[in-house]
């Protein structure tokens, strides 16, 4: 519960007495909502269900949200430091199934930074392979299942013999794990075996990278800037959970905190991006939204991509009534 201080110095913009928040599930707070004992919810992952009923009405609303869906690649764990096999995975990948299968808003990734204004964002990255051009971050089983072979595993199939087989590492649902092993086994013929973890034993296993191939990821801006989602991948941080590292991509992002504007910083982050793309360290699969509801007497209330309130700012209109 928050209290209102009356001494504080701006006291007198401050209209609301008290703030009492609620640390409850989701499903449960919308309910509470609908019942009137809550007057907004906090903007969160609102299941598909409660956003199916819930589009459309006045309360509720729905933004983008500085967070980046993706599954981690162990680089420093053959065959998966194969740059080749790495494009493959994520031209194997139909991000936009995905996301119409959670319904849930997100919008599907190519990239690693959600969009942001004044940022470029990258729609594409042509690699030219033994001659042959592939845009490595378009939907492409043909040209996956080439660049598969290309790195060893034609049909999915290794030296020896061996159908290639990874684990892929997550916590909570499955639902984008279970599509995501049914299209690389049907676009690639590669074995996918689920590897659910409670939520501690999946982090470490991201940070340590004790994981035997792919890992469930992502990432949430703390600051309205690119650098928040390529500063992971910097030497010597474990934040991404990939293993990866590039002294000429860490040389990229001083370069860019050097730039002499704006304009001249977004456009030098663009290319840390694009050079961290082409070693695919990761699989981007989507961007996420945040969804709330929110009383029409309820003003003052500014949703952002942060999700942070200036509760100070809010308060309560009681001359309103229902229409």
């Amino acid at each position: 519960m928050l209290v209102r201080n009356p001494a504080y110095y701006e006291s007198a913009a401050v209209t609301i007495e008290e703030i009492v928040f609620l640390p409850v599930k989701h499903n449960l707070l919308v309910s509470l909502y609908k019942a009137g004992d809550v007057d907004a919810t906090d903007g969160g992952y609102m299941r598909p269900q409660f956003i199916r009923a819930l589009r459309g009405k006045r309360d509720f609303r729905c933004i983008p949200m500085l967070e980046r869906g993706d599954y981690a690649i162990n680089v420093r764990q053959p065959p998966f430091d194969n740059v080749l096999l790495r494009y493959a995975l994520n031209m194997a990948t139909d991000k936009k199934a995905i996301v119409a299968a959670l319904e849930a808003g997100q919008s599907p990734a190519l990239g690693c930074v959600p969009p942001m204004k004044g940022y470029e964002p990258v729609t594409n990255m042509p690699v030219v392979v033994d001659g042959v051009s592939f845009d490595v971050l378009r939907y492409d089983p043909e040209g996956a299942r080439s660049l598969l072979a290309k790195a060893g595993f034609p049909n999915g199939v290794g030296p020896g013999g061996r159908r290639l087989s990874l684990d892929l590492t997550f916590s909570g649902a499955r639902t984008v794990e279970e599509i995501i092993q049914q299209q690389w086994r049907a676009n690639l013929n590669i074995e996918v075996k689920l590897e659910p973890r409670d939520f501690v034993m999946w982090i470490r296993a991201l940070l340590d990278l004790s994981y035997r191939g792919v890992c469930q990821g992502g990432w949430t801006g703390k600051y309205p800037d690119p650098a928040t989602f390529l500063d992971l991948f910097q030497s010597g941080s474990v934040q991404s959970g990939t293993g990866w590292s590039d002294p000429k991509f860490d040389a990229r992002l001083a370069a860019a905190d050097a730039a002499p504007s704006l304009a001249a910083r977004m456009q030098r982050l663009a290319e840390c991006e694009k050079f961290l793309l082409a070693a695919m360290p990761l699989i981007p699969i989507h961007f996420q939204v945040y969804s709330s509801l929110v009383k029409p007497y309820v003003r003052g209330w500014a949703s952002n991509a942060l999700n942070e309130h200036l509760f100070k700012y809010v308060w309560i209109d009681t001359n309103w009534r229902p229409a």
